[in-house]
């Protein structure tokens, strides 16, 4: 067996886990993923030369034998799921109870004088049971395939406890990669108030899509997997760490994980911008079109010729399929995909639906979609599928702009642009507010291409945390002139570094916000203004350069 672990996570099947991402962001160790055996784990429990683990399926029962202390939480629910060496004593807890109420909450669903079915019997089960009886559940029932005592199965669930309030999923049913999954049919529980699922990858399975289409609060597992990993630090290191940390994390890990998927009529530019939002966040780029031609060896005309529109339809679907499974990709879909339910539901899994509405006037017809050849056939296909468009999407975004202008669009939606709420702009924003003295409020950039004249950018802050100046010029000549400005800042938990481009080099600017949110491929816009608000001052003083934003 592997030695040399010293954090981690242990369990039958890891292949799906986010914990080492999570983990990063919560502090600077190793923590490493260890799939194992029974005869693995009571191996690696005698060697006791790990410091700290968690433990998943189907191991949180097996190993509580195999401690010398557990906590009166753990011996209670009866599951482990967080261990820690003391001088050579192992120590046994359950952070997931803190976890999973914390994701309740974060959920909005009420417990309280609730009755409850809860999925599954494992060691989650137990957590989730204990922590539904502290939140004041009215009843409890546990759901099984088999039945037994204080058991009912999954056809007796629907049929007996048709009036249950919330659904708490605690199995894999619906888990990477047999993601469409469900354990039960919500529509059998006419009076249900909320679902719960601890499956988070996907980010939403189809239980819970169930019952957001019915409009009830339903959340997936991921919260709860970022806050027992906060928990389960302060465990490994003998100290409390900030609830609030959670929130940051979670959001963090959910803008990391989850798809950008652009739908549209064709022509309105999703291959193009999705090809830019995916080098501008250094991800992967999936074109569902692109994957078809590449799979049947031929071209869309040619498949249409072939096989028709119900051929082309039933590939189309089986890509989609596919690539929705990933997570932390750009994908640009056919402008037929919304079409199909199971597409769109598959999408969503994983991913943020971006509608590129494009005005009519300006598409295009083109020759390699058969659908869209000739501006009457493409203006039938807009008046069918717009409202389809608006209906599916997460947002809806007026793609009547530059291809820059649109990425841009793309970019703040999914949590990475200069508007975003959370995003590295606004970090950085802040923290140049901060530190900045109001006396350096003049700066100009030089324009490329355009001679905008002189500027100089004044500061007389230094020290620690110091603020150089610099000045430049505009210049015909279209060479990046603006030089010599930056901005550092250094303490125990964020850095932000700042840099211009110069002609023929190219410096990079850098945020790492306490949160650990990883921002790539940042392009500021050309221009600046000298009266106008700090971020425009800024985004001019940055005048063509990249940002990179980086742990």
């Amino acid at each position: 067996m592997e030695t040399g672990l010293e954090y981690g996570l242990i369990g039958a099947k890891l292949g799906h886990s986010f914990s080492p991402e999570i983990h990063a962001k919560i502090g600077h160790y190793p923590y490493e993923l260890r799939e194992l055996s029974p005869d693995g784990v009571h191996q690696l429990l005698e060697e006791r030369t790990f410091r700290g683990l968690n433990v998943t399926i189907p191991y949180k029962e097996l190993v509580i034998p195999l401690l010398d202390e557990i906590s009166d939480r753990a011996r209670k629910i009866g599951a482990v799921n967080t261990i820690v060496n003391r001088n050579g004593r192992l120590y046994g807890d359950n952070t997931d109870y803190s976890g999973a109420a914390a994701l309740i909450r974060h959920a909005g669903v009420e417990i309280s004088g609730r009755k409850v079915l809860i999925l599954g019997t494992g060691g989650t089960s137990k957590t989730l049971r204990a922590v539904t009886e502290a939140m004041g559940a009215r009843k409890i029932v546990r759901v099984s395939r088999h039945s037994g005592e204080g058991l009912c199965t999954y056809e007796e669930a629907a049929r007996l406890h048709s009036d249950a309030q919330v659904i708490v999923n605690t199995t894999p049913v619906g888990m990477f990669p047999n993601v469409d999954g469900c354990p039960l049919e919500v529509e059998q529980f006419p009076a249900l108030e909320g679902v719960v699922d601890v499956v988070y990858n996907p980010l939403s399975t189809r239980l819970v899509q169930s019952a957001r289409k019915l409009g009830l609060p339903a959340e997936g597992g991921l919260y709860m997997l970022c806050a027992q990993a906060v928990y389960a630090a302060g465990r490994f290191f003998d100290r409390e760490i900030d609830d609030s940390r959670i929130e940051g994390i979670y959001r963090s890990v959910l803008r990391e994980k989850q798809n950008v998927v652009l739908i549209g009529m064709p022509s309105c530019g999703k291959t193009t911008v999705g090809r830019w939002v995916a080098r501008r966040l250094k991800r992967p780029f999936r074109d569902t079109d692109k994957l078809i031609v590449r799979r049947a060896g031929k071209s869309i005309p040619e498949i249409f010729a072939e096989k028709g529109e119900t051929g082309f339809r039933q590939m189309e679907a089986e890509i989609v399929a596919e690539v929705a499974r990933e997570s932390g990709v750009v994908i640009a879909t056919g402008g037929g995909s919304a079409l199909n339910p199971e597409s769109v539901r598959r999408l969503k899994q994983n991913g943020l639906i971006c509608f590129l509405d494009r005005p009519l006037e300006k598409l295009r017809p083109t020759g390699d979609r058969p659908l869209s050849s000739s501006t009457d056939a493409l203006k039938k296909r807009f008046e069918e599928r717009y409202p389809l468009y608006n209906a599916v999407c997460d947002r809806r975004l007026p793609a009547d702009g530059t291809i820059e202008e649109n990425v841009e669009l793309v970019l703040e939606a999914a949590g990475f642009g200069r508007k975003a709420g959370d995003g590295p702009w606004k970090n950085f924003c802040a923290a140049f507010q901060e530190l900045r003295p109001p006396a350096a409020d003049r700066c100009i950039a030089g324009g490329r291409g355009k001679p905008y004249g002189r500027c100089s950018y004044e500061s007389g802050y230094s020290g620690d945390h110091g603020l150089r100046s610099g000045a430049g010029s505009g210049n015909p000549s279209g060479k990046r002139t603006f030089v010599g400005e930056g901005l550092r800042r250094t303490s125990s938990s964020e850095r932000f570094t700042a840099g211009a481009s110069l002609p023929g080099k190219r410096k990079h600017f850098a945020v790492s916000d306490p949160d650990g949110a990883v921002r790539r491929g940042r392009r500021f816009p050309r221009r600046g203004t000298s009266d106008g608000p700090r971020r425009k001052r800024l985004r001019g003083a940055a005048e063509g350069t990249r940002c990179d934003v980086r742990r």
